[in-house]
């Protein structure tokens, strides 16, 4: 079992709790002071630290977290509310998952059903871009819905590498060090495999109105241009509905739905006159075998509702379509 660091404004609670939970507990309380930093600094990388964070403790919080992101330290977030502020320090210091509530159950399912797997077989989705906390970004989400982040740094080791391996997306960071769009676009029209993988390129912020990527062709490759914050709301939001959308068509086969679709949405008198006879004939569900199967799946969707958990603040809450790069 994981070692778990407390740091928050009520220890006790969340101390009695993962206790319970047969967690192993180190706690150090809020408010947190500079002093204190001398007592992490030894805390082993195989943990998890539960840190509060809110507005008025995040400077205070900067030095602290820089020691964890060092030593790659998993770290998931408390809070009250997700402020602008809150959400700028998150993404700047490369901090994923974070749950707006003091819920211990909801923080102790969330690391309970955080998996960790050598992803070999995963299918996988290749990142251009050389930012740390970025790619600490992308490697959280794409590994929590079983796929596999693949990064590189360069346009040349991209065209190297797709050649090699089969890819689901292509995901390119435009402001990547040392990045050539016009060589990128050039060398893009010329290669026939890229064609056959989605490319979505983006930038870290949308004050300008990408006219240097529009004149340049981009738009020839891509839709759009995103920025980080969108991407990673696509990203949860696609990867998660792919894999709780597997989990509920292999429910709906356990139980036979396909082949009874009245029983989800007409009233016992239809579905009796319905299936006639074949009402007396129905396969048993409830019992043996078929049961556990049903069950199975049910805990694999309980599992993925708490790995979604921690994400939740990434999710764009703008319903409004994202502009094409021509309408940027």
């Amino acid at each position: 079992m994981k070692e778990v660091l407390l740091i928050t404004y009520n220890n006790k609670y969340y101390t009695d709790e993962f206790l319970l939970a047969g967690y192993k507990i180190k706690k150090i309380d809020q408010p947190f002071r500079e002093e204190d930093i001398s007592k992490v600094n030894n805390f082993s990388s195989n943990g998890i630290v539960i840190i509060e964070i809110m507005d008025e403790n995040i400077e205070i919080l900067t030095n602290l977290i820089k020691i964890f992101n060092k030593n790659s330290v998993q770290i998931v977030g408390i809070a009250n509310k997700i402020t602008d502020k809150l959400m700028n320090f998150l993404i700047s210091h490369g901090i994923v998952d974070i749950i707006e509530s003091k819920d211990a159950k909801r923080i102790i399912n969330l690391i309970a059903n955080l998996e960790k797997n050598d992803h070999s077989d995963f299918a996988k989705i290749l990142i251009l871009d050389d930012n740390v906390h970025r790619r600490n970004f992308f490697e959280t989400i794409i590994i929590r819905f079983h796929h596999r982040p693949i990064f590189i740094k360069s346009i040349d080791e991209l065209f190297d590498i797709i050649n090699q391996n089969n890819f689901q997306l292509i995901l390119v960071n435009l402001g990547t060090t040392g990045f050539d769009i016009n060589k990128f676009i050039k060398i893009s029209l010329s290669s026939s495999m890229i064609k056959t993988i989605p490319v979505i390129p983006y930038k870290d912020t949308t004050e300008d109105i990408f006219i240097h990527e529009v004149i340049s062709g981009l738009n020839r490759l891509a839709k759009v241009i995103l920025t980080s914050n969108e991407l990673y709301s696509l990203l949860v939001t696609v990867l998660f509905r792919k894999e709780i959308t597997q989990l509920i068509h292999k429910l709906n086969d356990k139980v036979e739905l396909k082949n009874f679709i009245q029983f989800s949405n007409e009233p016992l008198k239809k579905i009796y006159y319905s299936l006639g006879d074949n009402i007396y004939s129905l396969k048993d569900i409830v019992t043996g075998e078929k049961l556990g199967k049903i069950n199975e799946v049910i805990e694999d969707i309980k599992k993925i509702l708490s790995r979604v958990d921690g994400l939740r603040w990434l999710i764009n809450q703008n319903e409004t379509i994202i502009p094409t790069i021509s309408d940027r």
